[in-house]
């Protein structure tokens, strides 16, 4: 990565408990346009989505500075979250990073940059609700997979507004019949709606870690010609697997009933 996408971390007391979200100081892909957003970054919606975002704070008959196709937007390569300690798997200080960036084409001296669109766990109150995870760790959470991480304009800020912005595809709620009984994995698909995925923009706090998704291979699928980043485009169903790092492992087994 490039000197302007590592992060700046601010110092914080070992004490907190809550994760703190921070970008680089200078963005990744500065100034892009709404074409580049909806194609690059396979956000189509994004004008739609952000206007609906805006007026949930400013509803009618309100008039706040909305967005339109002349816009440019600032956009960042990798999110960084401080993670909760925890002293029993021995993480202080954790870091977890969610990549964002489009595939590069080979360029002369240069292969080509497969792309990173990582898989992130959302807070969500649609999922308070939710009777299935209550009393777990993925109480309130809902998978996601983030398309673009960025901030408002200055002319698009207001008081009540965030600023710090994502752009995701959800994943479909976690449901008691998609729960394997033995392994106690949860089975995820992409949230689709007239045959286009379900996408929405949320304040970067509302993401509360990457997390990892392993595909469900079944006779249609030939895995052997998929690489990194397409399989979560080509693959239907996938594993969240909470055995990806130790302290994934064992934030969900300190949650269980």
């Amino acid at each position: 990565f490039d000197d302007e996408d590592l992060p700046v971390v601010p110092a914080l007391p070992r004490s907190t408990s809550k994760p703190t979200h921070t970008l680089s100081v200078n963005p990744g892909f500065p100034q892009v346009n709404i074409p580049t957003i909806s194609t690059r970054f396979k956000a189509p919606d994004f004008i739609h989505l952000l206007t609906s975002f805006i007026r949930r704070f400013y509803p009618l008959p309100q008039d706040p500075v909305l967005p339109n196709a002349t816009d440019r937007f600032d956009l960042f390569k990798i999110l960084s979250i401080r993670l909760p300690d925890l002293p029993a798997v021995g993480r202080t200080n954790g870091l977890d990073r969610i990549r964002c960036t489009p595939m590069v084409p080979a360029t002369l001296g240069k292969p080509e940059s497969g792309a990173h669109f990582d898989t992130v766990l959302v807070r969500t109150e649609d999922e308070l609700d939710n009777e299935v995870t209550r009393g777990t760790a993925l109480h309130g959470l809902r998978v996601a997979q983030v398309r673009a991480i960025f901030v408002l304009p200055k002319h698009l800020r207001a008081q009540l507004l965030p600023h710090r912005l994502a752009y995701i595809e959800w994943f479909k709620p976690f449901r008691a019949a998609n729960l394997n009984p033995d392994s106690k994995l949860y089975s995820v698909s992409r949230s689709v709606r007239h045959q286009a995925p379900v996408a929405a923009i949320i304040p970067l706090e509302d993401i509360v870690s990457s997390c990892h998704l392993s595909p469900k291979y079944d006779t249609r699928h030939h895995a052997g010609s998929w690489t990194t980043d397409i399989a979560l485009e080509v693959c239907k169903t996938f594993t969240l697997n909470k055995y990806i790092h130790l302290g994934t492992f064992y934030e969900h087994q300190s949650h269980l009933h």
